[in-house]
């Protein structure tokens, strides 16, 4: 079994207390590094190093710059995110590596983050990087969160490479985020809608707005993956940017429910498209009048801003994403369960779906009492002959 020890405590200039541990490495090599500024610090920090000596795992590892750190994180990313994902991880790592820890009297950067080796990273250069962003003009917090986010995981992957034994971001706290209020529209207003979107798009309209997907996945949607037997469609690819992928997580691959009305609508656009198009490339249930997949740029624009603008209706910010919204607005208020609205629009847990649509379920709140309200009144109204159960205000003891 592998041992150690811990030194006296060494009191620095600055005041502070440092302890340094000692052990050998399984090459026979002495060790003397820093344990921590507290005794249970470089207690663990030795036990960590002799478990893993003990169980064969320990390893020297290089001390790298933040840099190359930050650089080997975003191409493991890059391996297992989508392509717009890595495309807005891209600039945040860049702006996390080119951070100036160190400027002249002019103030220009003499050192940035990229350039300091890894564990002269301080929490203090954490800390500093969040007050940047957050002074930063233009910075939306959920653009600063997401930086936060990434620098907070870049350290994660340096301990569990082992680079590192703590996080220097660790303490770091997210921004808050201000709630935007959901865009969805009522069940009129979808219908007002589809009456004034392009024949040929409309059962792609109506079918994110009464099955909920989000636009890629409609887009995927094959006439495979639509079982008109049992009423449902499988979400199995997605297609975006001109590329089909796979569904962003394992809750997006699902089977969802749909409504008897849209299978009939799709079994009778499959039967039009049939004869219709001069071919369908992909076998896909929604494409282009030429039968190939449809462009998702600007797809917004060409068929739903024109349909709300004859329809009378306010444009929301993201139209097919408020179609989706709708669904999920509508299933609510109809009192659906929250598990099952979770299942059906492919969120990660009931909690996402919550915390997005409160509005819908604070409503369902009051409608709640009220219903229990009217059915202890009726189921009362023989013993109380219209007066209160318990308190006889006719009957009250003369003060």
């Amino acid at each position: 079994m592998a041992q150690g020890s811990i030194d006296p405590p060494k009191k620095l200039k600055s005041g502070k207390t440092v302890y340094y541990i000692q052990y050998y490495t399984p090459g026979g090599i002495k060790k003397h590094v820093k344990g921590g500024n507290t005794k249970r610090e470089a207690e663990r920090k030795l036990r960590d190093i002799l478990d893993q000596i003990d169980k064969g795992v320990y390893a020297e590892k290089k001390d790298i710059s933040f840099g190359e750190l930050a650089d080997k994180w975003l191409k493991l990313k890059a391996a297992e995110i989508r392509e717009n994902t890595l495309a807005a991880y891209k600039p945040a790592v860049e702006r996390l590596k080119h951070f100036p820890v160190e400027k002249d009297k002019q103030g220009n950067p003499l050192a940035c983050l990229k350039d300091l080796k890894l564990k002269q990273v301080s929490a203090e250069h954490c800390d500093r990087f969040k007050a940047h962003l957050i002074n930063e003009k233009n910075l939306h917090p959920w653009t600063i969160d997401r930086n936060i986010t990434i620098m907070k995981s870049i350290f994660d992957k340096a301990i569990q490479w082992g680079y590192l034994m703590k996080s220097p971001g660790r303490y770091v706290a997210s921004v808050p985020i201000p709630k935007k209020e959901i865009e969805a529209l009522t069940l009129d207003e979808i219908n007002r809608l589809l009456l004034e979107v392009d024949k040929h798009y409309q059962p792609l309209v109506l079918t994110i707005a009464m099955a909920g997907m989000r636009l890629s996945e409609a887009l995927g949607l094959r006439w495979t993956d639509v079982d008109f037997n049992s009423r449902q469609v499988s979400i199995r690819q997605t297609f975006e940017k001109g590329k089909f992928s796979e569904p962003k997580t394992e809750k997006s691959k699902r089977a969802i429910d749909i409504p008897e009305f849209l299978a009939e609508e799709l079994q009778t656009y499959q039967t039009y498209q049939a004869v219709s198009l001069p071919q369908n490339v992909c076998e896909l249930v929604f494409t282009d009048e030429e039968g190939y997949p449809l462009n998702t740029d600007k797809l917004a624009q060409k068929i739903l801003r024109p349909a709300f603008k004859l329809a009378g209706i306010k444009e929301p910010e993201k139209p097919f994403h408020a179609l989706r919204h709708s669904y999920v607005s509508i299933l609510g208020e109809q009192g659906e369960d929250i598990k099952y609205i979770q299942e059906q629009v492919g969120h990660s847990s009931p909690t996402v779906t919550l915390n997005i649509y409160t509005h819908v379920f604070k409503k369902r709140k009051k409608e709640a009492m009220k219903k229990l309200d009217e059915n202890y009144r009726t189921a009362t109204e023989h013993l109380r002959d219209g007066k209160p159960l318990i308190v006889d205000t006719d009957n009250l003891p003369a003060r």
